[in-house]
């Protein structure tokens, strides 16, 4: 066709099938508001006390390459007979500090937050849930375990494996 056709040409056609829906935008826009909620949700990391034994314990396993039978560290208890259940957290933790410091270990546990949701999210789309009342669930399900992934800790692997 010419400049001067007045029949609509292919390019045209493709061009009004390619246009973008209101539903489209809403479920981009819902999408973007749902994943700046949980980056900032997660991003907000508390202090735990224990935080700094887990990874001195878990800089130790990897400095020795074994997991210590005796309690180094324990005022009362020192060279007693130990059992570390948490070693293999640890271990991570200590590699998330190594790789860096603070900032490894939020990201540590914001990936392990994202991982959850996304866990929620694709199993109410695998269930055919519609993608708005998925976003809605997957809100309600990181208030949920807001107060347990408050702080980086070795319950972290705990709250990821449950679902």
């Amino acid at each position: 066709m010419n400049a001067f056709s007045t029949a609509p040409d292919q390019s045209t056609e493709t061009m009004k099938s390619s246009r973008v829906s209101p539903a489209d935008i809403w479920n981009l826009g819902t999408v973007i508001l749902v994943i700046s909620a949980i980056l900032i949700f997660l991003s907000r990391t508390a202090a735990d006390p224990d935080l700094w034994g887990h990874v001195r314990f878990g800089l130790d396993m990897i400095s020795f390459g074994s997991i210590p039978e005796t309690d180094n560290y324990s005022y009362l208890s020192l060279g007693q007979q130990w059992i570390n259940h948490e070693w293999l957290a640890e271990v991570i933790l200590a590699y998330a500090w190594l790789l860096g410091q603070s900032l490894g270990l939020v990201i540590l546990k914001m990936t392990i937050g994202f991982i959850i949701l996304g866990i929620v999210y694709f199993t109410l789309r695998a269930r055919q849930v519609e993608l708005v009342l998925s976003a809605i669930l997957v809100l309600y399900a990181l208030i949920l375990i807001g107060p347990a992934i408050g702080s980086v800790r070795p319950q972290l692997f705990t709250i990821l494996f449950f679902p």
